[in-house]
């Protein structure tokens, strides 16, 4: 099993993102690609909060 974004034929953030997509059993195509920037960037600024130590954590239930 590969894992996520890791597929060992693509290279690079866009060829992640499309291995990331079709592991999730979707297809990139123009219809999406609005969405698939929009995640990309929720992504990118979750990563970024969760490293500098940003992240809230939940309260509990």
């Amino acid at each position: 099993m590969v894992g996520l974004g890791r597929h060992p034929r693509v290279d690079g953030p866009a060829g992640r993102l499309k291995a990331s997509v079709a592991w999730l059993g979707r297809t990139v195509d123009d219809r999406s690609a609005l969405d698939l920037v929009r995640w990309l960037g929720m992504v990118l600024e979750g990563e970024r909060l969760n490293r500098a130590g940003l992240v809230p954590i939940p309260p509990a239930a």
